[in-house]
């Protein structure tokens, strides 16, 4: 079995991005889409975050009618020290079966394992040989800033295109030029999820939370948000519907991630519930009064559901090992919430 691992920022994807990948998707049997640096935000160089730059290449991939079963996507990060991120990219590689390795980053890749007489262990793939673009995201970024459309639009790729409306990406290039955006914090990365329901024949709105169990170093007791870890080489989208599950039983499953917000299939007691869950924000601190000794940040995502009262999740709803009485409380929360997720609850209930 042939597999590439095509590994890259796409920040953002332009057309010759897609072009690699769709030939790559015609020569190999799987295409392993590497979004790197997918804790970085905040720089010209990092004006996206990954789980968007995922959403304009699975976009644009559907686009071009690359069937989905052909490609998937893990998420790298970025590490001070090159051994350490070269071992971090070759387990996920090994792990999927990489047999060609495409990468054209001189920079970053190519140049530091000839300094420090790195082999590559698998067939190494130009895509400057699969493509007919000649121009980088640097190119595309620049033409946003300056104004361009004209060259925007001949340099974007579909997705890149189609979003960068919907998720406030032309104004946040300029904000990240600028200095003016928050960026993750060192340390633990996680998500959360705000999970509103509304009952619409009562116009009454509750949130599914739950208590942190007692013997937690950090707020026991107080009230919290499902949420956790993200785990190496998962996406946010992922782990927060992963992370959903596990602490309130409530299963999910995504059906459209090329759009913002995504398309998702709850299920509830006795039914399937259509919804969205859209990215809500990315909250940082460095008080360690409000995020505890591990630091980091936590993607934040919005579920809201009108027209269903709570007691259709009344099988599905159970506690675990992180939360206890977890429950669907009404709106506005009266008990003190745990690190940040006071002011999730806020911004996702405006």
């Amino acid at each position: 079995m042939s597999v590439a691992f095509a590994l890259g920022r796409y920040a953002p994807p332009h057309k010759g991005h897609i072009e690699t990948l769709v030939n790559l998707s015609k020569l190999h049997d799987k295409v392993i889409i590497g979004i790197g640096s997918c804790f970085e935000l905040g720089t010209p160089r990092h004006p996206l975050l990954a789980l968007f730059r995922e959403k304009m290449i699975a976009a644009s991939l559907v686009h071009e009618r690359v069937d989905p079963a052909k490609y998937e996507f893990v998420y790298l990060q970025d590490f001070d020290v090159f051994a350490l991120w070269f071992d971090h990219v070759m387990t996920i590689a090994k792990r999927k079966g990489t047999t060609h390795f495409v990468t054209g980053n001189k920079e970053t890749v190519l140049d530091p394992c000839k300094d420090y007489s790195v082999v590559l262990p698998f067939e190494h793939i130009n895509p400057e040989t699969l493509s007919s673009y000649s121009f980088h995201s640097t190119d595309l970024r620049n033409a946003i800033m300056r104004g361009d459309y004209k060259s925007f639009v001949e340099m974007a790729a579909f997705g890149t295109a189609q979003l960068m409306g919907s998720i406030d990406g032309f104004n946040g290039l300029r904000r990240t030029s600028n200095g003016c955006i928050q960026g993750f914090k060192p340390g633990r990365q996680t998500v959360a999820v705000v999970f509103l329901l509304t009952d619409a024949c009562y116009s009454r709105t509750y949130l599914l939370c739950g208590n942190r169990k007692m013997d937690k170093k950090y707020f026991p007791g107080y009230l919290a948000l499902p949420g956790g870890a993200i785990n190496d080489y998962e996406s946010p989208l992922d782990a927060c519907l992963r992370e959903l599950a596990e602490e309130t039983g409530i299963k999910s499953k995504v059906f459209n991630n090329t759009i913002e917000p995504a398309h998702i299939l709850i299920q509830a007691d006795n039914m399937n519930i259509m919804a969205e869950t859209r990215f809500l924000n990315l909250f940082s601190s460095a008080d360690s009064h409000v995020i505890g000794s591990y630091g980091g940040s936590s993607q934040v995502f919005l579920i809201n559901v009108v027209g269903y009262n709570p007691s259709i999740f009344d099988k599905t709803l159970r506690s675990n090992a992180e939360l206890d009485h977890v429950r669907f409380e009404p709106l506005p929360i009266t008990f003190s919430m745990a690190y940040m997720y006071s002011e999730m609850v806020s911004q996702g209930f405006r």
